[in-house]
C-alpha cells in the first residue's frame, strides 16, 4: 500500500518474493495494455508449482465487459484467482484499491477483486510467471487466530460493497472463508473450533 501511495509511473506491478517472473514477462503483459488501451490491468498465465506434484498451468479466462460481474465472479471462483507477478495494472486503474492491512489471508482476491470493479482486463494466454504453492504455510495461516482472521477477512470484504459489490456475492466469500477454515481445524483436530466456524 505504501508503495502504491508513493508510485509516480504509469504502471504497477507487484510480485511475491518467492515467486519467479518468466524471462520477457512485463514486456508481454505491457504489449496487451498497449493492443488494448481501454484495458486497466493486464493478467497472464502462471505455472503453480507444488513440492510433490506436477505442475499446473493457469490460464486466465472467464472475463466479461460487466466489470462488476468480474469482481463478484472472481469472489466467487468462477475466474481463476490472480497471481502475484502475474497482472500488470495501470496505476491510473489502480483507483482507491488497497490491500486489506488486517486481514492476513484472501487480502490479494480483496485487492484484485477491488481493481475488477473499475478495471477492464486484458488476458495473456502465455504463462509470465511460476506460483510457488506451499501448501504448509497456507494451512498455518488458516489456522492462525482464526477467529480474528475471519473478523478482519469479513470486514474487508464488506468494503468492497462501496465499489458495487453486491452482498450475495460477498456472504458467498465470507462463507467459502469459513469453511476453508473449519477444514484446516478439523485437519487439526480442532473440531469445537470448527463446528463453530461452520456454525
Amino acid at each position: 500500500n505504501l508503495g502504491l501511495e508513493i508510485a509516480t509511473g504509469d504502471f504497477v506491478y507487484f510480485v511475491d518474493s518467492d515467486d519467479e517472473p518468466m524471462p520477457g514477462c512485463l514486456h508481454r503483459l505491457d504489449d496487451a495494455l498497449a493492443n488494448q488501451p481501454d484495458c486497466g490491468i493486464a493478467i497472464g498465465a502462471n505455472i503453480r508449482r507444488t513440492a510433490g506434484r506436477i505442475d499446473k498451468t493457469k490460464s486466465p479466462a472467464g472475463f466479461t465487459s460487466d466489470l462488476v460481474k468480474n469482481a463478484e465472479s472472481y469472489l466467487r471462483n468462477e475466474i481463476l484467482p490472480i497471481a502475484m507477478g502475474s497482472a500488470l495494472v495501470r496505476r491510473s486503474a489502480v483507483g482507491p484499491a488497497r490491500f486489506p492491512e488486517k486481514a492476513g489471508l484472501d487480502e490479494d482476491t480483496i485487492f484484485w477483486a477491488a481493481v475488477l470493479t473499475h478495471a477492464m482486463p486484458a488476458t495473456v494466454p502465455y504463462a509470465v510467471l511460476v506460483y510457488h504453492h506451499d501448501e504448509s504455510r497456507m494451512k498455518q495461516r488458516f489456522l492462525t487466530d482464526a477467529g480474528s482472521a475471519l473478523r478482519h477477512i469479513s470486514e474487508a470484504l464488506d468494503r468492497l460493497a462501496g465499489f458495487g459489490v453486491g452482498i450475495d456475492a460477498l456472504n458467498w466469500r465470507k462463507a467459502w472463508i469459513s469453511r476453508r477454515i473449519a477444514r484446516e481445524l478439523v485437519h487439526a483436530g480442532r473440531h469445537a473450533e470448527a463446528s463453530s466456524f461452520l456454525k
